[in-house]
């Protein structure tokens, strides 16, 4: 969204709700405008008129941003579509667990995690598969599309740098193995001090 754009929605925003103090100050525009530019503008208009015919109060920036991207959400599975299709790749993960992976969508690959799991899932028990795993599948599969969304409504520059984040968690050694080769390679073999 221009700022041009920006300056009509803000002021259809004061239209809408002129008893309240809306934006009073450049300062106010300015933070507005910086947390909304990702936005294009059809989408922040569209999201404005949809929060402003169920509410009476003035929509705060995140009213605006969850109005106006919701409709990209119509995509996310449902919780029963992720396992069936998590439930497919473990039946052919026996032999072809990392092609299996890499067939998932990027959401399921993080409730999988990595594709030894979808490995050592089809040697488990199918009534342990279909009860257990399950479960815990669906619980992660919540989760994880949660954090989605939420990802999805913020600014592009946010998303950017929480992603570095979790790369950098990522990075870290998951395995108690794994650390004490990273205690040998940081301290040439011995302990720290």
């Amino acid at each position: 969204m221009t700022v041009s754009e920006f300056a009509i929605l803000a002021d259809a925003i004061k239209t809408y709700y002129p008893k309240e103090n809306m934006l009073p100050t450049k300062e106010a525009m300015a933070l507005w405008y910086d947390a909304l530019k990702d936005i294009d503008y059809k989408s922040a208009e569209r999201g404005l008129k949809r929060y402003v015919m169920l509410n009476k109060f003035p929509p705060a920036i995140s009213d605006i941003r969850e109005n106006a991207i919701g409709g990209a959400e119509i995509n996310e599975l449902s919780e029963m579509e992720a396992w069936a299709k998590i439930s497919k790749a473990i039946g052919n993960a026996n032999y072809h667990a990392d092609e299996e992976f890499a067939k998932l969508p990027v959401v399921l690959q993080k409730v999988v995690g990595r594709p030894a799991n979808l490995r050592e899932w089809a040697m488990l028990d199918s009534e342990v598969v279909h009860s257990v795993i399950q479960s815990n599948v669906i619980k992660t599969y919540r989760i994880v599309a949660k954090r989605a969304r939420e990802e999805n409504r913020m600014p592009e520059s946010l998303r950017m740098k929480t992603g570095l984040e979790e790369e950098k968690m990522a990075a870290f050694p998951q395995r108690e193995y794994d650390m004490i080769e990273l205690k040998k390679q940081l301290y040439g073999g011995g302990q720290p001090e």
